[in-house]
């Protein structure tokens, strides 16, 4: 037998610390609980739980309560949990603030039953639902604050007793196991861009206050598009780069442009979750040269992932695109 807990919390151990972000939280809080029509909030109920994330949108929770009402009644539950803002692509929001939505079951056991408006059977179980919110205070902790509604209490339609639900309001924390980042707080899912060859560009005027027309066919300088974090969004620093390759290719038809995206040598991303950022960030600098008008024949992309050169402190000139002419 304890060979087996040995072999077992080896396993899990090795689980917890060889993922690419880590999955496991241990969830403790307090707070007060109201039952609806019968009794107002009062302190306190005690919850311990943990949650384990099966990526960075879905998850399950598991936890139990010690609740001291007019009622004392030990329960415990289990959920499906949602991760709000990473469904809905909140992406810039849920760096450091997310909601947690729970849907599941509640275990309620009483020793004895001192108000039949509350409970009719020592054990019970009813439906619930939870609302967390979750703000990060650093890679390993974050403060917890939940609304929790466990409804259909006292279902049993009879004249004396009550079908109520009952409330809690819990403050608490949510930390880490492991050494990772939390995938709560991970990077999105990079979503490939495809870029239809075959698509007829209609030329626009491209009119920005700040264009300058280039007169050396033998363009000398290449421009960089440099990116946040994680991020494929063109700030307006790109913009002006993008704009004077623009103005080049626009004078001088035969050149070509070549695009050559990267990511930083980070520690805490794949190697095909870099290759695919990079590469998204070439298409993202195709798609703008697309859209002010240079042909998709004279654009060339490549994507190198990371940039194996650049170390920590010079990381934000690793995330970029080059944009060489040809």
């Amino acid at each position: 037998m304890k060979n087996a807990i040995l072999t077992t919390f080896l396993m899990l151990t090795s689980l917890i610390y060889s993922q690419e972000y880590s999955r496991i939280t241990i969830e403790p809080s307090i707070g007060i609980t109201q039952i609806q029509d019968v009794a107002s909030f009062a302190f306190a109920n005690y919850n311990v739980g943990g949650r384990y994330m099966l990526n960075n949108k879905f998850g399950v929770r598991v936890s139990a309560t010690y609740t001291d009402n007019i009622e004392n009644y030990y329960s415990a539950n289990i959920q499906g949990i949602i991760n709000v803002g990473r469904v809905l692509n909140f992406e810039e929001f849920t760096k450091v603030y997310t909601i947690l939505l729970g849907v599941g079951g509640d275990y309620t056991y009483l020793h004895k039953i001192h108000n039949p408006k509350i409970f009719r059977e020592n054990s019970n179980f009813h439906l619930m639902t939870s609302i967390d919110n979750l703000y990060k205070i650093n890679n390993k902790l974050a403060l917890k604050a939940s609304l929790n509604v466990v409804t259909g209490i006292n279902d049993l339609q009879e004249s004396e007793l009550y079908t109520t639900n009952s409330f809690g309001i819990n403050l608490g924390v949510s930390y880490t196991l492991g050494k990772k980042d939390h995938i709560d707080w991970s990077v999105k899912n990079m979503d490939p861009i495809i870029i239809d060859s075959t698509k007829t560009i209609i030329e626009k005027p491209v009119i920005n206050n700040y264009i300058t027309k280039e007169t050396d066919s033998n363009y000398s300088q290449n421009e960089y598009v440099f990116f946040d974090n994680n991020e494929s969004e063109i700030k307006a620093t790109g913009l002006n780069a993008i704009s004077k390759i623009v103005n080049y290719l626009k004078a001088y038809p035969e050149k070509e442009v070549t695009l050559i995206g990267y990511a930083s040598n980070t520690d805490n991303t794949t190697v095909d979750y870099d290759n695919a950022l990079s590469e998204k960030r070439a298409q993202v600098i195709f798609e703008k040269l697309s859209e002010l008008g240079i042909s998709a024949g004279r654009i060339n992309l490549e994507f190198r992932g990371k940039d194996a050169d650049k170390v920590k402190s010079s990381f934000e000139f690793a995330r970029r695109v080059e944009l060489i002419i040809r």
